[in-house]
């Protein structure tokens, strides 16, 4: 209740200048040698174990954490092994999803919206497309990888602000929260058999800058969880799938490097 009121009634309603003022002062705050007095109280709070943690190492490449930044930013120490052609992106709570012609309009961040604005793709995306948007947690790796082999042949930024939600504005009909107004990057993706994959990289509360791997560039390929960026703070990933994907439950948990399971 505490978090929905701060969303709402006060960080919401604050203009685009105010969020990047407030998130440099936060920026500031996390890579601070004093904020690194909070990693391990964040990590009770979250349920976050060694044993969780053992799968990571420091952004920084140090032997332990410098400070909060270089928490949130924390590495995979290496991909998940698999044989899989499909996997999945990030890591998260998967929020809506569905194919693009059941889904014209769909909820992003609380607003109610086209899944082709999110994407930008002038109407690129065919109708037999899926659309998954997955909800990165505090507590969550805040990385992402690439879902297939292929090759980069888009890469889009979209500026704009901060807006803080969380999963709760997806279950609602009616949110005036403009969520297109928020930070995004936009990558897309040419598989091995010439289908394309959408990437979109959604920023939010905090500090919010989305960071593009030195590796991606136009032209460039990418292997099967190869990363592809990183949020500094607050996020959420949607992405465009030639493929139908298999959905369990509202929420679902969705583990980087996993196999994407196909209806097909």
């Amino acid at each position: 209740m505490v978090v929905q009121f701060f969303a709402k009634a006060l960080w919401n309603n604050l203009s685009e200048e105010t969020h990047k003022i407030n998130s440099q002062i936060f920026s500031r705050f996390f890579i601070s040698k004093l904020s690194r007095f909070i990693i391990w109280p964040y990590c009770f709070v979250y349920g976050l174990s060694k044993e969780d943690l053992n799968y990571f190492h420091p952004e920084s490449e140090s032997l332990k954490y410098k400070n909060f930044g270089d928490f949130f930013k924390r590495k995979l120490k290496s991909f998940p092994e698999n044989s899989a052609e499909f996997v999945w992106p990030c890591e998260g709570y998967l929020c809506d999803w569905g194919l693009f012609k059941d889904k014209l309009i769909t909820l992003v961040k609380g607003q109610n919206i086209s899944p082709q604005a999110i994407f930008q793709s002038n109407h690129k995306i065919s109708d037999d497309y899926f659309f998954t948007n997955i909800f990165l947690h505090n507590h969550n790796y805040h990385r992402i990888h690439s879902p297939i082999c292929g090759r980069i042949i888009d890469i889009k930024r979209i500026s704009g602000g901060l807006t803080f939600l969380r999963p709760w504005f997806y279950q609602k009909d009616s949110v005036s929260s403009p969520a297109l107004r928020n930070e995004r990057l936009n990558v897309e993706i040419l598989d091995n058999e010439n289908r394309t994959w959408y990437l979109s990289m959604v920023g939010g509360f905090g500090v919010g800058t989305i960071k593009l791997s030195k590796a991606i560039v136009l032209n460039s390929k990418v292997n099967l969880g190869d990363e592809i960026g990183w949020f500094e703070l607050g996020s959420t990933v949607c992405m465009a799938s030639p493929i139908a994907i298999k959905v369990d439950k509202y929420l679902q948990i969705i583990k980087v490097g996993t196999e994407i399971q196909s209806t097909d």
